[in-house]
């Protein structure tokens, strides 16, 4: 019998690990992150921190527990990068009783600035390796969550 439960075992396993579509896309997501992260290195930030760079300037001045809500990020993975950006200089950090207000700084939009190009080349890198077909249906998906 125990022949008979780990042959079903591992036929399950096989048939998750090649079919299962939320390992995939985490993986996806880790081939796009680590492809992004590349270009964007030489300014020492990742596509995360960049990320929160232009939430953080679209919505400035933004309370971080708004940033949180809207970006669907944790709490302690927010703070733990707006404490690394605001040591970097890339932050104005205003205290709002027991929150904290935010904003760019004026390194911080330099940054934006010159990262620019960077992730518009990381853009086209990922765009051609998906395929426009793959980035419409992206879009759909997102928008619809």
């Amino acid at each position: 019998m125990k022949k008979a439960s780990s042959d079903r075992a591992q036929s399950l396993a096989r048939q998750v690990a090649g079919e299962c579509i939320a390992t995939r896309c985490r993986h996806l997501g880790r081939i796009v992150t680590a492809l992004y992260d590349s270009a964007l290195r030489p300014h020492g930030v990742t596509v995360s921190q960049f990320g929160l760079i232009v939430a953080i300037e679209q919505m400035a001045p933004v309370l971080a527990s708004e940033l949180t809500r809207v970006i669907d990020v944790e709490k302690s993975t927010l703070s733990r990068n707006i404490g690394l950006m605001s040591e970097r200089g890339w932050l104005q950090i205003e205290a709002e009783g027991r929150e904290k207000r935010l904003s760019l700084s004026r390194a911080g939009k330099d940054l934006l600035e010159a990262v620019f190009p960077a992730w518009e080349h990381a853009q086209a890198a990922a765009r051609e390796r998906l395929g426009n077909a793959t980035v419409e249906t992206l879009d759909k998906l997102l928008k619809g969550s």
